[in-house]
């Protein structure tokens, strides 16, 4: 199992993704086992001499081991560790700073951590350009020249023309657009699908770090799932766009 440094940025993914150094404090004795994190406050000045660096958007990490943490009620509960590597961070004197998460933070925490004052550089990425689409080929049509003799148009009060008027409403009526209403919430049998293809795959939620548990878990419509005290925070900020991608939408409960 990795050994956690006696000093780390921890990671909290968020609408802001939150860093904050901590301090680890190994067990003194095998009485009293788990791991201790004490947030550690930058002194006054030396704010921008820590610097981040790290990707747009939120950080994925990889599985670090699971370690024994003692909880803010001084409670021990075993936590899954991930080490973010696209995240740099260095200290004053240049030394990098590891940078891990763990699953269910505030479980841990509490909701009173805050973030460090760092000098945060975000990485964006590079868009390649595209070469310029090639001029359409032209559809200009030569102009109508026959004459109207050529097209003969029956009489109204002919049985000819009686015809000609059927056929063309018939016409109309089989070429009527149908349009589709857009629904902003999905089904539940599709919803089911998607979270047991989440839980099948070990997904998490992109929020809180948390399995997905049934009874506890929102879909949205585009497709991306979190737990649901996750989505009504965030309907608190956005009512009714996802959190991940903006995309308006009603959750289904599964």
């Amino acid at each position: 199992m990795p050994k956690i440094p006696s000093q780390v940025f921890l990671y909290i993914r968020k609408s802001k993704n939150d860093l904050i150094l901590m301090n680890v404090i190994p067990a003194s004795d095998g009485s009293e086992p788990g791991l201790t994190f004490t947030p550690t406050e930058i002194p006054a000045g030396q704010e921008t001499m820590y610097t981040i660096t790290k990707p747009q958007g939120p950080s994925a990490g990889d599985p670090f081991g699971q370690h024994a943490v003692r909880t803010k009620n001084n409670t021990v509960v075993g936590k899954r560790f991930y080490i973010h590597k696209d995240i740099i961070a260095r200290s004053p004197t240049n030394e990098t700073i590891t940078v891990v998460s763990i699953s269910s933070p505030y479980a841990v925490f509490g909701w009173s951590l805050k973030p460090n004052p760092v000098a945060i550089t975000t990485l964006v990425p590079v868009v390649a350009q595209l070469p310029p689409p090639a001029p359409a080929p032209s559809t200009t049509l030569p102009p109508f020249t026959a004459s109207p003799s050529a097209y003969p148009v029956p009489s109204p009060g002919t049985a000819a023309g009686i015809h000609a008027a059927a056929t063309a409403t018939a016409a109309v009526a089989k070429t009527k657009i149908h349009r589709t209403p857009m629904y902003n919430t999905l089904c539940p049998f599709v919803a089911k699908q998607l979270f047991d293809l989440a839980v099948l795959r070990k997904e998490q939620c992109p929020v809180t770090m948390e399995d997905f548990s049934s009874g506890n878990t929102a879909v949205m419509p585009c497709g991306h799932l979190f737990m649901q005290f996750a989505i009504e925070e965030s309907f608190k900020k956005e009512p009714g766009k996802c959190p991940w991608c903006r995309q308006a939408g009603k959750p289904t409960y599964v």
